[in-house]
């Protein structure tokens, strides 16, 4: 088998289910398998090639083992199948445009020994002496020198153990660095940011939740700019709380891989176990772990999870290291596939004359306002609420976020000009919708609202105004309402990717046996969501009449 049949083979072995995976190799795996089908469209900006994704293959399988059994053997390097996966997609897809690489970055979340070093040794000495890059710069971050030595020494001994390369390329071995005089390229370690003016071709930053914070990743970033076709990699094992740079990629990954934001130039693969997934079963070191029985056993893999299970002291440990588990981390509180299973061809107009649930979660006019418009149709005798999403910003947030300028290109989001939300902007959306559709309520959390609920009151005398609390004694039974609905596919939407990206950041702030939705960072929004939780509240508690009047919960 050619090794972009083997790249495919593990696509379809994880999609099946043959191989355990998480969610997150799944939908990389599918987004993966949908480029192949997409391919023979004449306009779709890119092709795979591949001769280029074998080339690359052959020559990381010319290298050794530079540690242990297989080295001592003098074994040459064998990729695994979902090495292939990850190896073929970075470099057997080129742009149709001018055939330059698909993937510029990679974020890779994987557990230890599963050979992580040895393929990250295996591209820099592919970047940095086979991409016909003159002056190649080649770096290996970390957030220490030792740390940062671990793929450059491999990939250094790698050189010291092959003369035939050394002499094919000119390449000189060094201490500290490799260099090639005939290119002008070279590779070196490195910690903190690299010197002024390095233009990086590629660069890997190693245990990435290591460092304080992405600067150093950042710097990379900034210094691949004058390159066509540079490659920036983080691969790391998970880490501790919510604050670990390693963190913040595998949410932005995670973001591109369930479709929530667009971003053609990354690669993702995450490695770990799914919500529900007992961590003391097989099934978890299974799922977590590509490589076991291979470069790493079973039975190692167990007596860690033994020593776990008899020593909670261990767990932290054995969860970040093994199962790639972010301890410390709140874990989403909606279930994204299953929300993603509720996504619907139904539009708003197809409720015209029908009762509507409106509810508005204010941001404090700097930001992002939502609105959640809900519909109620009894469908074999089960009530299934259709859930549609409105948000608002303005000019200037929208200049100062990519993600939300990416929503606004695509009419995602009801742009005003300034720097604040315009209440007459959401107010104008409302009068649209009265003139389409009977209006049942409208629910506020009473905090922010003020501004708006007076000029509502005057436009719809007749309407109901429902305050609702954004606390945990208000809101855990809307939050356990919404979780169940989803989960019986009774909530439909139309898939909006902001409501989406919403609802995959709410957690559950716990006060005692009482929840309330909150988030994990502060960039986080979740007001798309909380809209449609109190939408969705008062449409399932209540039947509309036609005259209300104000009243709070």
């Amino acid at each position: 088998m050619t090794h972009t049949e083997r790249a495919r083979s593990y696509i379809d072995a994880v999609l099946t289910g043959t191989i355990p995976a998480s969610k997150q190799i799944k939908e990389a795996c599918r987004r993966s398998k949908e480029l192949f089908e997409r391919q023979s469209d004449p306009t779709f900006p890119y092709f795979y090639h591949a001769d280029q994704a074998e080339r690359v293959c052959n020559i990381i399988q010319m290298l050794p083992h530079v540690k242990g059994r297989w080295a001592a053997q003098g074994k040459k390097l064998l990729l695994e199948p979902w090495q292939c996966w990850v190896v073929t997609s970075l470099y057997g897809w080129l742009r149709k445009d001018n055939g330059t690489r698909k993937y510029r970055r990679v974020t890779l979340v994987i557990p230890r020994k599963q050979g992580k070093s040895l393929m990250m040794a295996g591209l820099l000495i592919y970047h940095l002496l086979f991409d016909g890059e003159t002056g190649a710069e080649c770096f290996c971050g970390a957030s220490n020198l030792k740390q940062a030595k671990e793929i450059f020494n491999a990939a250094r001994q790698m050189l010291i153990m092959t003369p035939e390369i050394r002499e094919f390329t000119g390449c000189e071995v060094n201490a500290a660095s490799i260099v090639c005089p005939g290119t002008n390229s070279k590779a070196e370690p490195v910690i903190g940011r690299p010197k002024d003016g390095s233009n990086v071709s590629f660069g890997v930053i190693d245990e990435t939740h290591q460092l304080r914070d992405l600067a150093l990743y950042e710097s990379f970033e900034t210094g691949t700019g004058a390159r066509e076709q540079a490659l920036l990699v983080s691969v790391s094992t998970a880490g501790f709380g919510t604050e670990n740079p390693c963190r913040e990629l595998q949410l932005q990954a995670e973001k591109v891989l369930y479709g929530t934001v667009e971003d053609e130039e990354l690669f993702a693969a995450i490695w770990t176990i799914d919500d529900g997934v007992d961590w003391k079963s097989d099934l978890a070191l299974r799922m977590a772990n590509p490589n076991a029985g291979i470069s790493v056993t079973m039975d190692y893999l167990r007596s860690q999870q033994l020593s776990a299970i008899n020593n909670p002291a261990k767990y932290a440990s054995f969860a970040t290291k093994h199962l790639d588990i972010t301890v410390g981390a709140s874990s989403a509180y909606f279930s994204l596939e299953k929300w993603r299973a509720c996504t619907d061809t139904v539009k708003m107009d197809d409720f015209a004359g029908e009762d509507c649930w409106v509810a508005i979660d204010l941001s404090q006019k700097i930001d992002l306002s939502a609105m959640s418009t809900v519909f109620r149709r009894e469908i074999d005798g089960h009530p299934h609420f259709y859930v549609f999403s409105d948000c608002f910003t303005s000019e200037e947030a929208v200049s100062n976020n990519p993600v939300y300028a990416q929503w606004a290109a695509k009419s995602l989001l009801h742009v005003n000009d300034g720097n604040v939300v315009d209440k007459d902007a959401i107010l104008e959306v409302i009068e649209g919708y009265a003139a389409k559709y009977k209006l049942a309520e409208f629910i506020f959390d009473p905090f922010n609202s003020a501004f708006i609920e007076q000029d509502i009151a005057k436009l719809f005398p007749n309407v109901a105004q429902v305050e609702l609390l954004q606390r945990a004694i208000s809101m855990t039974n809307p939050m356990k309402l919404l979780q169940e609905l989803i989960v019986q596919q009774h909530i439909r939407h139309n898939g909006d990717p902001v409501l989406q990206n919403s609802i995959s950041n709410v957690i559950a702030l716990r006060r005692g046996n009482l929840i309330q939705p909150g988030k994990e960072k502060p960039e986080q929004k979740i007001d798309a969501a909380v809209a449609a939780i109190m939408a969705v509240s008062r449409a399932a508690t209540t039947t509309p009449k036609k005259r209300f009047r104000p009243f709070a919960i």
